[in-house]
């Protein structure tokens, strides 16, 4: 009579390998449109290594970190998009409510509010620089007096 063998552990991945995978499998997701048998395909790996490998270096699915990425991508694009609707087409999710509803749980915000934000980060990124601050003490103790211009 055979003992069952416990599971294995997952094998330990050293931190520079680590963050080299993640550097290329986060270049390569938005070409195979964050969809693990593409990504699979285009690894030339099976999508049960896909598996493995995900496993082992985020300790989570294929699906949900292409999915993580896949949002984080639409964050980064409503800041200059027209449209939620133009964000989730882009990115093909399957209708717009269902990526407010992924967005809203991924980022505790809805997407529309970011739209907005971008006209607000244009305008403080014009005023970088704009303070005007007296030369420097020869006294290095005193603080130096800045005040908006």
């Amino acid at each position: 009579m055979s003992m069952p063998h416990p599971a294995s552990p997952p094998p330990v991945v050293p931190e520079e390998e680590r963050r080299i995978t993640a550097q290329l499998l986060q270049t390569l997701a938005p070409c195979c449109d964050y969809d693990g048998m593409k990504l699979a395909d285009r690894l030339n790996i099976s999508l049960r290594h896909l598996h493995r490998i995900f496993a082992a270096i985020f300790a989570q699915t294929p699906r949900d970190w292409l999915n993580e990425q896949r949002l984080v991508r639409a964050k980064q694009m409503l800041l200059t998009a027209g449209s939620v609707k133009e964000v989730a087409f882009t990115l093909r999710f399957r209708a717009a409510s269902q990526f407010s509803r992924d967005f809203r749980r991924q980022f505790g915000l809805i997407p529309s509010s970011l739209l907005g934000q971008r006209e607000e980060l244009a305008e403080s990124r014009s005023s970088v620089g704009t303070r005007q601050c007296e030369p420097r003490s020869p006294d290095k103790n005193r603080p130096r007096v800045c005040s908006a211009a």
